[in-house]
C-alpha cells in the first residue's frame, strides 16, 4: 500500500532483495526527519534507521 494515512505520515510497501538495498534504505532513512518504521506482515515494528534491526529480520519474508 502506498499513500498518506494521516497528516505527514506516508505508507509504502518495500521489498529488500539484497543486503545493498537494505543499506541504501537505512542510509536514506537517516536523512528523514520524523519516524521511519518498518512493519512486517507479522506486525513486527522495527526502526527504519536501524541496520541491525533490519538484518535481525528474515529479509526473505519482508
Amino acid at each position: 500500500m502506498t499513500g498518506i494515512d494521516e497528516v505527514g505520515t506516508y505508507t509504502l510497501t518495500v521489498k529488500f532483495v539484497t543486503v545493498e538495498q537494505v543499506k541504501t534504505f537505512v542510509s536514506r532513512a537517516e536523512k528523514i526527519t520524523g519516524n521511519v518504521v518498518i512493519e512486517t506482515e507479522n506486525n513486527f515494528k522495527i526502526d527504519g534507521r536501524s541496520l541491525m534491526g533490519l538484518f535481525a529480520l528474515d529479509l526473505s519474508n519482508l
